[in-house]
């Protein structure tokens, strides 16, 4: 199975616009470099983290915990009612959130 990626532009105000989907990884790099920022983020698999090295530390916030996505492969503030990633959509029912989170399956 050939790993699918999505590119999510962010505008001015640093909201996620509609992305664009099933792009081969070297497409979806090259569609990322063309925005000023955009999110790479993996359709099909979670990202690997590198065993040898932990994860990075939370960002401090004052609107509560951040879960790790594995799928944009950084912190990210799941929705309180939603329970998604703001940024590629994946929800804390996924078996890889719950993983790496620490979230009881």
């Amino acid at each position: 199975m050939v790993a699918k990626w999505a590119v999510i532009p962010l505008d001015q105000e640093g909201k996620a616009q509609e992305p664009i989907k099933n792009l081969e990884y070297e497409a979806a790099v090259e569609m990322q470099s063309q925005f000023e920022k955009a999110f790479l983020i993996s359709l099909s698999r979670a990202i690997p983290l590198n065993p040898d090295q932990p994860k990075p530390a939370p960002k401090k916030s004052d609107r509560g915990a951040q879960l790790w996505c594995p799928y944009c492969g950084d912190w990210r503030m799941f929705g309180a009612r939603s329970r998604q990633c703001p940024i590629c959509g994946i929800s804390t029912r996924d078996f890889h959130v719950k993983q790496i989170n620490h979230i009881p399956v």
